[in-house]
């Protein structure tokens, strides 16, 4: 029987919430080692597109936590085949590490399982 946890429209938008994360955090480091570099002088229009562009970023960045953070969390809740301490373990350490943690599981253990319930279905 097939979970709508497992469903293909939640892989590939678990998936792409992971990669927005991932790439975020990366983006986000980059930054901030650029910006400890020099100052960086914008003229006022630059500015503005600069402001807007980080405005989208921290939009997508939310909707992808908020996807990836619960998303992960009811599974592991509902479906993950651990015990009760390994369950409780992973979301301590999602409640610690937030959206990082979210993904590690995401690409550790979620998507291991989704492939081969895939393979399961369709073989």
């Amino acid at each position: 029987m097939s979970c709508w946890l497992m469903s293909k429209t939640l892989r590939i938008m678990f998936l792409c919430s992971a990669c927005v994360v991932v790439a975020l955090v990366l983006f986000f480091f980059s930054t901030a080692a650029l910006s400890l570099h020099g100052n960086f002088l914008l003229t006022p229009m630059e500015d503005r597109v600069f402001v807007i562009f980080l405005y989208t970023i921290a939009i997508l960045f939310i909707l992808a936590i908020v996807i990836i953070f619960f998303g992960m969390a009811i599974f592991c809740m509902l479906r993950e085949r651990a015990s009760v301490s390994g369950k409780i373990l992973w979301l301590v350490f999602f409640f610690f590490t937030g959206p990082l943690g979210s993904t590690l599981y995401y690409f550790a253990v979620y998507r291991r399982l989704a492939r081969t319930q895939h393979e399961v279905e369709y073989a």
